[in-house]
């Protein structure tokens, strides 16, 4: 009777999934990991690039030299500076890194279940593996896009760093290793870090809001630079992409607005709550259309969206007991991580569009972090 019991409860357990019945090996899921996301976030700028030659018959460049602009906007969105028509460019399109970095998160939990990672060292075999793909995918990409004049080695460096880090926090967090981790941190440690997160989220919500207000505010200007430029389908499919990538660089620089420092829209000049310096000629881009030429009403009340921010951190500090000198300890702790985070996000949203008056462009990253 137990044996025949045994084979009932035998016969009525769930199928094993695939992955729980054969894993596959750790070097081959970071592999196609790595190889995959560098795949599909250029197909992701590779469409729209053949579509928009599609759209265009009579356009010079060949759809080989189109895929090649593809790839060098593939590449500057992951922080590599590009050279056009001998002008080196570094104020870059972030948002074609950040879905790369998307991609990089996807795949990376793919790779954590289809491999089964249990263990820290794993993880790392999985991420290792990872990154070197992704970096060669990069290399293979700087050497056929000549028109960025991007070296194949510094790009495999930068890529396979970026990959190699995204890859080992998901594949970590998705195999449960960063919970296991964070749960040795002591209490007022791990609140200090998610008072931060909660101040840097608002920041982002404020900047965001000022942003969505800047183009409300300045629609007209950027219907009038659009027309301007006198676009076809073809061109207003790649300018679509091409805004679409500012958006992240658009979003830091309007938080630095808020925040009251202001930015550099052109060399010499500052555009700030409080101040009403003009940036002169700009290029014929649609989003610099919505820099307004003189502070809008209200504007100097922007900072306080700051102060809220702040305010709010410390209101979960106190929810989380935090109060007396180890609440003050926490706080600036707190504020710390969050000057930390706002600095590198000015230093990645700086650059130049050119020489002479784009030579420096975008925000102060000291000032604005303090």
């Amino acid at each position: 009777m137990s044996t025949l019991g045994l084979d009932r409860r035998a016969q009525s357990a769930p199928p094993r999934t695939r992955a729980e019945a054969a894993p596959l090996p750790l070097i081959v899921a970071g592999l196609l990991a790595g190889a995959v996301a560098a795949a599909m976030s250029l197909v992701a700028l590779g469409v729209p690039a053949l579509v928009a030659w599609l759209l265009a018959p009579a356009i010079e460049q060949s759809w080989s030299q189109m895929l090649q602009v593809a790839g060098g906007a593939w590449l500057a969105g992951q922080g590599l500076p590009v050279t056009i028509s001998s002008v080196p460019v570094t104020l870059l399109p972030l948002g074609f890194g950040v879905l790369a970095i998307a991609f990089l998160v996807l795949c990376g939990r793919w790779a954590a279940r289809a491999s089964a990672v249990a263990r820290g060292g794993e993880a790392c075999v999985v991420a290792v593996s990872g990154a070197l793909a992704y970096g060669l995918v990069a290399a293979v990409v700087a050497a056929l896009s000549h028109v960025a004049g991007v070296q194949a080695t510094r790009a495999f460096v930068t890529c396979a760093a970026i990959a190699l880090a995204t890859l080992a926090l998901t594949v970590l967090r998705s195999g449960g290793l960063l919970a296991i981790g964070s749960a040795r941190i002591a209490a007022p440690w791990r609140d200090m870090i998610a008072a931060a997160g909660v101040a840097i989220a608002g920041l982002v919500a404020a900047a965001l809001v000022t942003l969505v207000l800047a183009v409300f505010l300045g629609r007209d200007e950027l219907a009038s630079a659009a027309a301007g430029l006198h676009l076809d389908a073809s061109g207003i499919v790649l300018i679509v992409v091409l805004s679409l990538g500012y958006l992240p660089t658009a979003l830091v620089w309007s938080l630095a607005y808020l925040v009251g420092t202001g930015f550099s829209a052109a060399s010499g000049s500052v555009t700030s709550p409080f101040a009403d310096t003009a940036s002169g000629a700009l290029p014929a881009f649609p989003l610099l259309a919505v820099i307004p030429e003189a502070a809008p009403r209200l504007a100097m009340a922007l900072p306080l969206l700051a102060v809220a921010a702040g305010a709010v951190a410390g209101w979960y500090l106190r929810r989380r007991g935090l109060v007396g000198m180890a609440g003050a300890m926490a706080a600036l702790g707190a504020a710390s991580i969050c000057a930390a985070a706002v600095a590198i996000a000015c230093v990645v949203a700086c650059g130049s569009l050119g020489t002479e008056r784009l030579a420096a462009l975008g925000p102060r990253p000291l000032l604005t972090a303090a």
